[in-house]
């Protein structure tokens, strides 16, 4: 009951936000809600042990029946892996609204609508054990972001990235359907947990996997899925480059971990060399790509992206010290990147221009903001003792031990992401305060400073505390048979 609750506390929220007249009162509430979800799934890691290996909360129930076609369930329940993302979702929700409660759109009821409607798909997700209920939150997500992007975005290129990011997620996205209606008028089911113990011959692998990889690398997002992300990301309000970079970014990792890896691993050990090769052409164009930006805010989209390529070689090098590096940075970039684009999104309100020219001197009016600008820009470039730093060198130590010279040319990356990293901190920081913003800079206000403090937190205790990365190595053995 407790799975049922958290899925419907979203939708319940939904509907009670509509009905609020005040701005303070939907700011408050939509505040209220956010938290009781993460409070909800939070109260999961009570019931968790390491030495079970199934789901928790399992619930089944009779969706269609049709006639000589078998029945289909509609199947939930929650593991190590999907509770991580679950946590880090339900996590970042309540950052999104306080980062947008000086913004004028805050106060409206769909905007708060959308966000709970985006909390109750990405549970969804997380925690479907039917590959249908899967793809449908998974494209029910897309409508809510067009909505986010088009609507509440910050300029007037906000409906051609909203479409953008429609059009490409959307046109990848048939062919996992295509894919899962095969998989079920072959063998009747589409339950996960039965799927995984029939042997798919490989021939018909391949064009699963085929069907599936093209879905998840447009989230990902892989070279060359991935001309959708910086025209979002760059036009998103706040909330939704931290939704994008936090949690949309990990529902293709996810999606490659609980569905491709264990349903198609013989067309996963074939297409490896494609998936390394894809991801190293991700990582060195992201992050040249990276370099050459002049508006801050793509910069940092495509160093998301550069990140993201590391991911992959670590889920692809097929060892359990990569595996858990992929798992340990995909959760690191989720409070990196989204404190990085708070960060920035905090100046483009203030000064409207995300232009890096019009920008430096800042340690001499704003020396908080840049305190914490450096710290997320050092997360970023894998400072050690941070999440960041654990999760890039486990997948680089994995690639070593499975693909040497895979792991020798993706070392590269550590001098590409600290080469933008600190330009762009160096461009915004230092030297004499600009003249075009000089009379305008004010530093982080208390409410700011909050906003960013739960995610400066994770990013060190984690990246120091072997507990976590001993459950991490648990959870890779269990996801997968190495």
């Amino acid at each position: 009951m407790l799975l049922l609750w958290t899925w419907t506390v979203p939708i319940l929220s939904a509907v009670l936000i509509s009905v609020l007249r005040t701005a303070s009162s939907i700011k408050l509430w939509s505040l209220f809600f956010s938290i009781l979800i993460f409070l909800l799934t939070f109260s999961f890691w009570f019931f968790f042990d390491l030495d079970y290996s199934g789901f928790y909360f399992t619930e089944s129930f009779q969706w269609l029946s049709m006639v000589n076609s078998g029945s289909f369930q509609f199947v939930i329940g929650i593991d190590g892996l999907s509770l991580l993302f679950i946590t880090l979702s339900t996590f970042l929700m309540p950052l999104c609204l306080i980062s947008s409660f000086k913004l004028t759109f805050s106060a409206n009821k769909s905007f708060s609508a959308v966000y709970f409607l985006l909390t109750f798909c990405l549970i969804g997700c997380f925690t479907s054990l039917n590959l249908l209920s899967f793809f449908l939150f998974f494209e029910a997500i897309v409508p809510l972001m067009f909505l986010v992007i088009g609507l509440f975005g910050s300029r007037l290129q906000k409906v051609r990235a909203a479409h953008y990011f429609f059009i490409y997620t959307i046109m990848g996205s048939l062919l996992m359907l295509v894919s899962i209606t095969w998989l079920f008028l072959t063998y009747n089911t589409l339950n996960y947990q039965e799927l995984i113990w029939i042997d798919i011959p490989l021939h018909s692998q391949k064009w699963l996997w085929l069907g599936f990889f093209v879905a998840l690398a447009s989230k990902l997002p892989l070279v060359p899925f991935r001309i959708w992300l910086p025209q979002a990301r760059v036009e998103a309000p706040v909330s939704g480059s931290v939704l994008l970079a936090g949690i949309l970014l990990k529902l293709g990792g996810y999606g490659l971990i609980r569905f491709v890896f264990p349903l198609f691993p013989l067309a996963n050990n074939f297409f490896t060399p494609l998936m390394l090769m894809l991801s190293l052409v991700s990582l060195f164009f992201a992050a040249l790509t990276a370099l050459r930006q002049t508006d801050f805010k793509r910069l940092i989209a495509y160093s998301s992206v550069s990140h993201m390529a590391i991911v992959t070689l670590g889920l692809y090098a097929f060892n359990e010290v990569a595996f858990s590096g992929a798992i340990v940075l995909m959760l690191a970039h989720g409070f990196s990147s989204s404190g990085l684009f708070m960060v920035v999104s905090l100046l483009y309100n203030r000064h409207k221009t995300r232009s890096i020219k019009y920008y430096k001197g800042l340690t001499l009016t704003m020396p908080l903001f840049s305190s914490i600008f450096l710290i997320f820009s050092l997360a970023n470039l894998a400072l050690p003792i941070t999440m960041n730093f654990l999760g890039e060198f486990l997948v680089l130590l994995g690639l070593f031990q499975s693909f040497p010279l895979v792991g020798f040319i993706s070392n590269a990356s550590v001098v590409l992401s600290a080469a933008y990293s600190l330009f762009l901190y160096n461009r915004l920081a230092f030297g004499s305060n600009s003249v075009y913003l000089f009379y305008l800079n004010r530093d982080v206000s208390r409410l700011e400073f909050y906003s960013f403090l739960p995610l400066l937190l994770p990013l060190f205790f984690f990246g120091v505390n072997t507990n976590f990365l001993c459950f991490i190595e648990t959870l890779a053995l269990k996801s997968l048979l190495f």
